[in-house]
């Protein structure tokens, strides 16, 4: 068992529990990328979410151009 800031896991309860259960790792990795995405929009909001996607897009539009040539 590993104690990590005051919590004990017990990783075999944990992998048993994945694997006993209708609750699959696919459905935990949604949850967490959900989650994580949430925080992300609520610390900068929607708008700041929307420039840094945008941003992400014309960096890709222009690695794409240079690519090609």
């Amino acid at each position: 068992m590993h104690q990590v800031l005051g919590v004990r896991v017990d990783h075999l309860w944990v992998k048993r529990f994945l694997l006993t259960s209708s609750f699959s790792e696919s459905k935990a990795m949604g949850y967490l990328i959900s989650f994580l995405l949430g925080i992300f929009v609520a610390t900068v909001g929607v708008s700041g979410a929307a420039s840094v996607l945008d941003k992400a897009v014309k960096q890709t539009q222009v690695y794409m151009k240079e690519s090609v040539k």
